[in-house]
Order: C-alpha cells, then structure tokens, then sequence
C-alpha cells in the first residue's frame, strides 16, 4: 500500500510530524478510508515496536486519524 511506504520513508528519513500528516491527508483526498489508515498505521505499530522514538510517532499519527487531537489537525471530521 502507497500511504503505508510513504509513512515508513518518511518517519525513517525523519519528516516532520506535519509532513506525515500530509501524507494521510493525500491519501484521504485519494478516497482512502480512516479504517484503512488505522490498519496502516497499526501495521506499522509493530514495525516499529523495538524503537520506541518511531512508534511514538505513529501513535501521534493515529491522534490525527482517530481525532485524539485539536479539531483544526484532524484529518477525517467527527462522525
């Protein structure tokens, strides 16, 4: 999946938290699902479990999927 190795390039070449969050939103306006970004970003998790610095990052990143965050970064509106 394209949004899966966009996120893993881009925590691994240290992109900015923000410039991960464009990459959701691409992958949004792209018509990808907020289930299916969880998935991604769950898979991820577990990629990443033995480095703690990088799955905080994508606990960060499933802030902004799930809404866990201020409404102006989230990237699919309340249901």
């Amino acid at each position: 999946m394209l949004l899966k190795l966009a996120i893993k390039k881009g925590i691994n070449n240290n992109k900015s938290l923000l410039g991960l969050r464009a990459e959701i939103v691409a992958f949004r306006k792209e018509g990808g699902s907020q289930q299916e970004a969880k998935q991604v970003l769950s898979e991820l998790r577990n990629d990443f479990m033995n480095n703690a610095e990088k799955e905080d990052r994508i606990l960060e990143l499933l802030d902004f999927v799930c809404g866990c965050c201020s409404p102006s970064l989230r990237v699919w509106e309340e249901e």
